[in-house]
């Protein structure tokens, strides 16, 4: 179940959907639905963006007939209650990863060197690279904002829905890591964010990156359990 129609974790939701159609706009065949009980995502020409959310167990059906059956697409649950419906019907267990919110006013304010070190609009490819994905992923995509450091060592990608932004492709170069630039790349993306007109953050975390997000204001609020078919 989601929880009521502002509370954070139905917020990254939204944004995350909107997320999810503008990366399948620029491609052909693809679509996103939302309902109820689903929230999902087709872009045949690039099966890492073929997801779905399921938010209620009796969906179940509908979100398996929206996809091809050879189609490796993956199902998020956050409940027990779907979480046992698709492992009955045959999904294994993958990924897991923590959504996570923030008020960006508590978010830690960033420093003069930070604004020094940080640039925004910066070209999709950096993106691409730091998170090894294909040049064509994230072509034509409206409405994203790439933000790195200035050696293009650590990046972040953000997408405004209404007052949320959602932050994703977090990616910093193996020889760059343990430096602090990613937290200062999202220290002055967010705060731009917030002087835009945005209220909140989120976004999905790695396990290894939580206490990263929590050092930047950011509340774990559910934890998405990923599925897939075995093949």
């Amino acid at each position: 179940m989601r929880d009521d129609a502002d509370g954070p974790l139905s917020r990254h939701i939204r944004t995350l959907a909107a997320s999810w159609r503008a990366m399948a706009a620029p491609h052909p065949g693809s679509w996103v639905v939302e309902d109820e009980g689903v929230v999902a995502s087709r872009v045949p020409d690039h099966p890492v963006l073929d997801n779905a959310i399921l938010l209620e167990p009796g969906a179940l059906p509908c979100l398996r007939e929206l996809y091809p059956p050879t189609s490796a697409y993956a199902v998020w649950t956050h409940s027990p209650g779907c979480a046992a419906v698709v492992e009955a019907a045959g999904f294994a267990r993958s990924e897991v990863t923590h959504p996570m919110v923030c008020r960006i006013e508590d978010a830690p304010p960033p420093t003069e060197a930070d604004r020094s070190a940080v640039v925004g609009g910066r070209p999709v490819d950096v993106v691409d690279e730091l998170n090894g994905l294909d040049p064509d992923l994230l072509a034509g995509v409206e409405g994203l904002e790439v933000w790195t450091d200035r050696g293009g060592d650590s990046c972040a990608a953000l997408f405004r829905c209404d007052d949320d932004v959602n932050v994703s492709m977090v990616a910093t170069r193996p020889e760059a890591r343990r430096r602090g630039l990613a937290s200062a790349v999202l220290r002055v993306a967010l705060a731009d964010a917030r002087a835009r007109g945005a209220v909140t953050a989120s976004l999905q975390s790695s396990e290894m990156a939580v206490g990263l997000y929590a050092g930047l204001g950011f509340r774990q609020v559910a934890t998405w359990q990923e599925w897939q078919l075995p093949r």
